[in-house]
Order: C-alpha cells, then structure tokens, then sequence
C-alpha cells in the first residue's frame, strides 16, 4: 500500500516549517525528510532550545518527536554536534532545561554517545535548584542506571537538612520500573552507610509519607471539603477527581446551598462544580448568572455558560446567539451550544477559529468546541475541527480533536500521515492504529 508522502505535497518554507515545530505536528517531520541541505537547521536548533507546549508540566517534553525530525535529515549528526555544544553553553532553566535534558537521553538512547552521561551529570550538579527543582534526575537514571540514582540522592541529600523535611519517592520507583531487576532500596541502604547524605535522602524517601498521595490525600469527606473550600473562596475548590467522586445526594446537596447563594465569588464556585455534573435543578437558577456582566476578576460567567450549556431549551439558544453576534467572550458564551447545537453552527465556529491571533485564544475556543461535538455528531462538525487541528500548540486538545475525527472516519489522508509523527505521543498512538487498521484494509 502506498500510504504516506504520495499523499502530501510537501513544499513548507521556512515560515511553515517553524509554525509545525510550534505547533508539535508530524507535517515537520515529513518535511524533513525531503530536505537535502541544512536550511533547517537553524530552525530545529531553535525548536529544541524552546519547550514550545502550551503547558510543558501537564503535555510533557518534545524530545522523542525532535530526535525523530533530526535523525529524519540527511545528515543528523551534524545537528547531534551543534545541539551539544549548545547544551554545554546554555545557561536556561525551567522547562527549557528539562527537554535539553530529555533531548540528550533520547540522542543516547539512539547512538549509546558516551559523552552524553557525564554531560549530562555535569549540568545536573550546576543547576540552580530553586528554579529548575528536580530537573534532569530522570535523566540521569535513564543514562547512567543506579550510578545516576546514587549523584541524585547525595544531592538531594544535602538539601536534606533539619526537621520536617519531605522528598518524594517518585524518582526511586522511577528507578525501579527502569530496572525491576535490581531491589533499589537494598543499594540506597548500602550507599547510606558511608555517606550521611544519602542516608537522609533514604530516611526522607522511605517515610511514611514520602509518596505524593499520601502527602496530598485529604482527612475530611470531600463534600465536606468542598464546602470549606468554597466558603474559604479557594480559587479551585475541587479537583476534578473529587467531583466525579460525588454521590448525585452530594451534588443535590451544593444545588440547594447554590439556589440561595447571593455573593459573585461563592457562586463561581459552586458552577466549577456543576460545569462537571449536571445541576440537578431547574436551569433558570443558573441562567441568571449567565447573563451577569463579565468581569476580569473571576470566571461567573464562563463556569455559569458552561453549567448551563448541559440543558435544552430554546432560552439557552437565543442567549448564546446573542452573545455570540456580539463576539464578546466568545469562548465563555460558546458553551452554551453544547446541548443547543443546529445545523449551521459549523460555519459560525469555524469562523470563530478563523478570527484567533494566537495560540492561547485557539486554545481558549478548543475545550466548548470539543465538548459540543463531543456531546453530538454533527455533519458540519469537520471544517471547526480540522481548523483547530492545524492552529494549536497544544498536544492535550489536538488529541481531542484528531479522536472525534477518527471516530467520525473524517481524519483526512494529510491528517492520517502526520498524526504517526506528532509530538503528543497519545496522537501518534492514534495515528499507529489508523495506519494498521488502513494496512490490514488492503
């Protein structure tokens, strides 16, 4: 089967290629591919200097999708020399740092580079703790086994020092799933026996406490938290864990202290709650927030639409139309479509993605245009999708919006090609099973 460049035309120029790098899509691998010069060197240079996610922390480092763009060039490992040396340079921190770290283990894992180890333990032991945290610790057990484990704990362990310190076991059981053959604890005992550092490491990690649900898990019933934390006006008075943890009893319970709730600020919060479970009342009580000014202080508004947007009726229609002709708030007010969708509103969110001018707002329209085609299986639904596909930065939501095309079989040929290569490795997970579902086809 023919399957993926016969299908694609090719000719990004360097402005393309830069924007499918921001973007983390698998265009820029394929373009790669065909490039038999170093225009784009500099480009990937840049790229890998850069997390370029919308949320590092929550979609993850790029590392294995720009490995994949470097080693697609005719000569990698010109690229693999000049990232190097630009390692050994660099002076950056944050999530900028973390994907140079996992750059070079995914670089080592490929070409077993021996410099790559020490040059990687030397950056480690040079970092500024305050701002890059734990930073590069995989790393270093990726790379280096139990001798990266041992650097990490004498590290660590220095920092160790007085009562009431914490350390998470995380990185140990890491270690562990790395190599089950070797028990963990019995080395860091063995090490801790000569060296005081990492003995306080091993006293911090193998403590009671030391994983981070124990850390974290809460004492009091969560509805009783929940009411605490919205009287106290937390700013997220819930995880989303704990509201699919309420029983419907639970949720009947915040609707009735809702109905009588007065003050802006407490009833934000009790709309982050019910724009996961459906108000079990009637929605008018909702709808009178729906209609407040917004303001920039806080989200009423955009929680309340959202809430609101579970329910039918030809009201929620008629305020949503409204508010958005005005093109106010748009992605507050588009929720509100989410249960009272018609033919034709394709065409206006697809207009609503056209009138983006940055990442951040297509990212704002992704999650209520998700959730309305998430919710039916609208005709007009592919244009608004598509659009979004090709104008985020964010690996989360494209893998939303690259699910409801596939199950919709809308995924185009281009689509099918470059989600084996995107940067989000739940999306190339899906385009693995497209391509093997089209190859058992034929």
């Amino acid at each position: 089967m023919i399957f993926v460049e016969d299908f694609l035309s090719i000719n990004q120029n360097l402005v393309d290629f830069r924007h499918s790098l921001e973007r983390g899509t698998g265009d820029a691998i394929l373009a790669a591919r065909q490039c038999r010069d170093n225009a784009l060197i500099p480009e990937i240079l840049r790229a890998c200097r850069i997390a370029r996610g919308d949320d590092p922390q929550c979609e993850g480092h790029r590392a294995v999708y720009l490995v994949d763009i470097i080693f697609s060039l005719a000569k990698p490992q010109e690229l693999v020399s000049k990232l190097l040396g630009m390692f050994r340079r660099t002076q950056c921190s944050g999530w900028d740092l973390n994907q140079y770290f996992e750059l070079l283990c995914e670089i080592y894992r490929r070409t077993a580079n021996p410099a790559i180890p020490k040059l990687i333990e030397g950056k480690y032991l040079n970092i500024n703790r305050a701002e890059s945290s734990s930073f590069g610790e995989e790393a270093l057990v990726k790379s280096m086994g139990l001798a990266g484990l041992k650097i990490v704990a004498q590290t660590r362990g220095g920092f160790l020092v007085g009562e009431d310190q914490w350390e998470s076991n995380s990185l140990v059981v890491f270690t562990e799933s790395l190599h089950p053959e070797v028990n963990v604890k019995e080395e860091l005992t063995r090490w801790s026996e000569s060296n005081e550092q990492i003995l306080r490491y091993f006293n911090c990690v193998f403590s009671e406490d030391s994983s981070l649900s124990a850390r974290n898990e809460s004492k009091l019933p969560v509805l009783d938290s929940i009411i605490i934390n919205i009287d106290a006006l937390r700013v997220v008075p819930a995880s989303p864990r704990d509201v699919n943890s309420l029983s419907d009893s639970d949720v009947e319970c915040l609707a009735v202290a809702f109905r009588g709730e007065t003050n802006r600020l407490r009833a934000e919060k009790y709309l982050r709650i019910f724009s996961h479970r459906k108000y079990p009342f009637e929605f008018e009580d909702i709808f009178k927030w729906a209609v407040k000014r917004p303001l920039a202080a806080d989200r009423l508004v955009e929680f309340a639409c959202k809430s609101l947007g579970k329910f039918h009726d030809d009201a929620i229609r008629n305020l949503a139309i409204r508010k958005l002709d005005s093109r106010h708030n748009v992605d507050s007010y588009i929720y509100l479509l989410t249960s009272n969708y018609a033919d034709g509103d394709g065409v206006r969110l697809r207009k609503f993605v056209d009138e983006c001018r940055s990442y951040q707002s297509v990212h704002d329209l992704c999650w209520p245009i998700v959730d309305i085609y998430n919710h039916g299986d609208f005709s007009d639904c592919k244009v608004p999708l598509e659009k979004l596909y090709y104008r985020m930065n964010c690996g989360i939501c494209r893998e939303k919006v690259v699910a409801i095309l596939k199950d919709r079989n809308l995924l185009t040929p281009r689509m099918i090609a470059e989600i084996q290569h995107d940067s989000y490795e739940g999306i190339r997970e899906i385009g693995k099973k497209v391509k093997q579902d089209l190859d058992g086809k034929t």
